[in-house]
């Protein structure tokens, strides 16, 4: 069943997007602004013969699926709304956070709780407790041109602290429930950064819950997680954005060992280009894919020995298929 935004562009011109429309356009708000006169939401949802309320933010049992990606590792982190507790007075959400992950190097799985955050909501913003004080983390009732302060995930990398700008505003309808929309960037010298499409109940749907680094900063890591995979909770029900099979996926291709030696791939880790060699076999084709399964580069060649170049590709693990007489071998490699 597809999922709708609508949003007015020109008071005259009423359009609807699809998630995927919405996340696209999240991505290129770096790019390129966007000038629109976006009338105010609930003039849209008179239009529309709907009513927006706020929704309820982490209710309990509430979870949150986000793919986790560095290097050898891949995974995903588990959030869920595990209770409540009271801070300075104030009444919050437990939110549990626990990671299970596959090494590709060692051939282990992996699962481990990573701590917890304490949330709460009240005028259509969202607080997060951290380093020893309560911030905004969303806010629903921002307007374009807006910003807000938001915190560093983790002390002792850049500053403690970095800006959200919003861009523009919208709405969505997802599982028969109409939901906020905030298109934002980062400050062009924030050193932290939420995602680009951040909606209403679920947060960021092109980033992680929680704040991430910026190219500012100068160091690459990835912290906790990174985009949504899912969002459920018994009220609402389950919304995937479908960047991965399932909430719960881990690993997305076998890998059948040439234990006859009939290929092989150098260097290892590879850094822009790899080579796969054969003695004795002519390569048919040669497939590059992801850790999720999807292929990224195909070649057809009759040669013995093939130079890819690999230097598009961002850092971590990828699989090299080779197909040959009706038969195929996986090849483990890493980009560094």
């Amino acid at each position: 069943m597809p999922f709708y935004l609508f949003s007015l562009p020109r008071p005259a011109q009423l359009s609807f997007l699809t998630v995927e429309d919405l996340i696209e356009r999240g991505k290129y708000h770096k790019i390129k602004k966007m000038k629109i006169t976006i009338l105010t939401l609930s003039m849209i949802l008179v239009f529309m013969g709907q009513n927006v309320i706020s929704q309820e933010w982490a209710p309990e049992g509430a979870e949150w699926h986000y793919s986790f990606g560095a290097f050898e590792v891949t995974g995903y982190v588990k959030i869920v709304s595990d209770g409540d507790t009271v801070i300075n007075g104030q009444q919050c959400k437990i939110l549990s956070k626990t990671a299970t992950s596959y090494n590709y190097i060692t051939e282990m799985y992996d699962s481990a709780f990573i701590g917890n955050e304490y949330t709460w909501s009240g005028n259509d913003k969202v607080y997060i407790y951290k380093n020893g004080q309560f911030y905004t983390l969303y806010d629903f009732s921002a307007q374009p041109g807006d910003s807000w302060i938001i915190p560093a995930t983790h002390l002792g990398y850049c500053d403690t602290t970095g800006t959200m700008v919003v861009d523009s505003i919208g709405s969505i309808v997802i599982n028969s429930m109409p939901l906020r929309v905030i298109y934002c960037n980062s400050d062009e010298s924030s050193h932290w950064f939420l995602g680009s499409v951040i909606i209403e109940k679920i947060g960021p749907v092109n980033s992680y819950m929680l704040p991430n680094m910026t190219i500012n900063c100068g160091v690459a890591d990835l912290f906790d997680g990174g985009p949504l995979r899912c969002y459920s909770d018994n009220g609402f029900g389950l919304y995937e954005t479908g960047i991965a099979p399932s909430c719960g996926f881990i690993v997305g291709v076998e890998v059948e060992e040439d234990t006859e030696g009939l290929f092989r791939v150098f260097p290892n880790p590879a850094e822009n280009r790899i080579t796969i060699v054969s003695e004795s076999q002519i390569t048919k084709s040669i497939e590059i894919m992801d850790i999720y399964g999807q292929p990224l580069k195909k070649i057809n060649t009759d040669e013995k020995r093939v130079l890819i170049d690999i230097s598009g590709f961002s850092k971590g693990v990828y699989f090299m298929q080779t197909k040959y007489a009706n038969k195929k071998w996986t090849y483990k490699f890493i980009k560094d």
